[in-house]
């Protein structure tokens, strides 16, 4: 069951700060990423703090990297031998979900330093 945390950007950042202080890496991200929205649409000349750009990083990089350590796994799982025709067809659709979770989550990734983070970086400098 997931709440909803409403507000303002600066609100959405402070909930993420909590979500990744009690082991949510899911959920800071999630409240980043809206913050950031907020915050970039409101005022574009806005800046993350150096501890949310860091918590965004580190929370990135926990929901990511298991992503990508199960689809190498499978990727491997997945040689001659390890397993009968049925459960290597089960294997690869799962592999297939898991790779296309992954390429979600990189591409939000892309499209939020693209769209919001670069823009925030350019109008910082001018």
């Amino acid at each position: 069951e997931e709440e909803e945390a409403g507000g303002s950007g600066q609100e959405l950042i402070q909930v993420a700060h909590v979500a990744g202080q009690v082991g949510r890496p899911e959920d800071a991200v999630r409240f980043l990423q809206e913050a950031a929205n907020l915050l970039f649409e409101s005022c574009p000349d806005v800046e993350f703090r150096a501890s949310d750009r860091s918590l965004l990083a580190k929370s990135l990089k926990l929901v990511i990297n298991p992503l990508r350590n199960t689809v190498r796994t499978l990727f491997s799982a997945l040689g001659p031998g390890f397993a009968g025709e049925d459960k290597q067809q089960l294997l690869r659709e799962y592999r297939k979900c898991k790779t296309a979770e992954l390429k979600d989550m990189c591409e939000q990734v892309v499209n939020l330093i693209r769209d919001i983070f670069l823009p925030m970086a350019a109008s910082a400098e001018g």
